[in-house]
């Protein structure tokens, strides 16, 4: 067990490494530079005299003001902002443990919180109103910095008339739970929206300057909060067409709005520059680097692009893991094009039949690369074969954002879905043929927030002798049930007094969620 442990304690340690070098006062500096009386942002410069304003959006924007902010100051403690309003989570102030983080009292930002349980609602509809009405009327002369992380569509709602603010809630509710991605889901906010799609940065005359920290795998700049500063890419009916997808009915306003839908073009926003300053390639990079520092060179990044349902992601890390530990024994991968499982049914705690894990008893390798996303298969196979032919441990590094179809009544999140779900397929898969070896498993949001929960993932173990699934059973709770009801948040908070959960809080920075799996022998 201690070294279980350990291997644990490194997993959740590589994850806070991850999350800290996309913190904004990490970032920010890197991107805004001052030279004198210039302010050189990205790739342009900008003459400073008392013109900046900056308005901002997101989970991380509280805490991209200060850098920003002590930019801007000059020695004598003037400054060339003017003034600032941000709109940010319900209770963000309270919860940031470092408050040298957040700004200092001599800031010169208006911070509006709202978008409780990260759910647009009127307090966030009256932050975005209070942001419109402070650059309408700038000058061409001013520049307005844009702060934007993830967080941002729920905190800069603004609908449409005549859609009201709960019928756009309403909307998004519906969506979530039948499963929509982020893409789909801000396709649906950008032409609900008097603000996203490019709408935003029409209401200023101001050169705007956009600093975005990217909670959208390959960071396209129309879906990051829904794209206020950027052109609407979504080829007209786009919205109509999650809404079909997904049968959800709308409220003839909704169907008004979507009707009468125009994008915003390129042309129209010229006066606009965006830079990704942080993605989920960043942190990944940097989980890489601190994991190679205690388990050697075997450590390495699949993709930065998983994807899909959060409990198919978890059986398939699952199978991923039955291959390596049979790779172990075996001295070799051998022949991956297809694999054997034996399908194992439970019963959850009312006596109802659990489907087993699959179906099929014959599951085509390259079908599960797919499923994870894997950027490059070929170079994958290399390394897990190097690992399993020198009996040397390795760590598997994913990175990306699922998705949770809400089908039962709990509470929980996506990277705690996926922790329970690999929990169970592993013990399922493995509880026969009982390999030697060791799996520690941790996926987490960088938010520090996975769904309506104060957790921002899960941890999981398992080896023949000892695993989370058995310590579950000896304490009287059956994985399965909690998995079927979408509670793998109270799963958790009841095995060892949540001793496997991850609790940073909110961590003032949002590039999505991270995954990190080890083997060894």
């Amino acid at each position: 067990m201690r070294d279980t442990t350990t291997s644990l304690n490194a997993l959740r340690n590589a994850y806070l490494a991850g999350v800290s070098s996309v913190l904004p006062n990490v970032l920010v500096p890197k991107y805004v530079k001052r030279d004198g009386d210039t302010l050189i942002v990205g790739e342009t410069t900008h003459f400073l005299n008392n013109n900046v304003y900056i308005i901002g959006f997101g989970k991380a924007v509280i805490n991209m003001v200060r850098p920003v902010e002590e930019i801007l100051r000059n020695s004598d403690g003037s400054s060339h902002l003017v003034r600032g309003v941000i709109s940010v989570p319900h209770r963000i102030r309270d919860i940031i443990q470092d408050s040298s983080l957040l700004p200092d009292q001599s800031s010169k930002v208006q911070i509006y919180e709202g978008a409780e349980n990260n759910l647009p609602d009127e307090n966030a509809n009256y932050a975005a109103q209070i942001i419109v009405s402070s650059i309408e009327n700038l000058a061409e002369r001013d520049l307005l910095i844009t702060l934007i992380s993830g967080g941002g569509s729920a905190l800069l709602p603004l609908p449409k008339s005549p859609v009201t603010m709960l019928e756009k809630q309403e909307m998004v509710k519906k969506l979530s739970s039948a499963g929509a991605d982020i893409v789909e889901l801000n396709t649906v906010r950008k032409t609900l929206s008097d603000v996203k799609g490019g709408k935003l940065a029409l209401k200023t005359r101001a050169k705007v300057v956009t600093l975005i920290l990217s909670d959208v795998i390959n960071s396209p700049l129309d879906i990051i909060a829904s794209g206020p500063t950027f052109p609407n890419k979504d080829p007209p009916g786009a919205a109509l067409d999650v809404l079909t997808k997904y049968k959800i009915d709308a409220p003839s306003s909704v169907m008004e709005v979507m009707l009468d839908h125009k994008p915003i073009e390129a042309a129209q926003l010229r006066h606009v520059t965006n830079y990704v300053i942080g993605d989920n390639n960043l942190a990944l990079n940097a989980a890489q680097n601190f994991l190679q520092t205690v388990f050697g060179e075997n450590c390495f990044i699949v993709t930065a692009s998983l994807q899909g349902n959060a409990s198919d992601i978890g059986k398939s890390l699952a199978l991923l893991s039955q291959i390596i530990l049979t790779g172990y024994k075996q001295g070799t991968l051998g022949d991956c094009t297809q694999f054997q499982t034996k399908p194992k049914a439970t019963m959850d705690s009312a006596g109802k039949f659990i489907e087993p894990i699959e179906s099929k008893s014959e599951i085509v390798f390259e079908n599960l690369l797919e499923s994870l996303h894997v950027r490059d298969s070929s170079a994958f196979l290399r390394n897990l074969a190097r690992c399993v032919s020198d009996k040397k441990p390795c760590c598997i590094l994913f990175g990306g954002e699922t998705t949770v179809k809400v089908t039962g009544t709990g509470t929980g999140g996506r990277n705690q879905e996926m922790v329970l779900a690999f929990t169970v397929h592993i013990e399922q898969l493995l509880s026969e043929s009982q390999p030697a070896g060791t799996v520690g498993f941790v996926s987490a949001g960088t938010d520090g927030i996975d769904g309506p929960t104060d957790a921002a993932g899960a941890s999981t173990f398992w080896t023949a002798k000892e695993n989370l699934y058995k310590e579950a059973q000896l304490a009287g709770l059956k994985p399965e049930s909690f998995l079927v009801n979408n509670d793998s948040n109270t799963f958790f908070r009841n095995l060892q007094s949540g001793k496997y959960l991850l609790k940073p809080g909110h961590t003032a920075t949002n590039v999505m969620d991270l995954q990190l799996l080890y083997l060894a022998l």
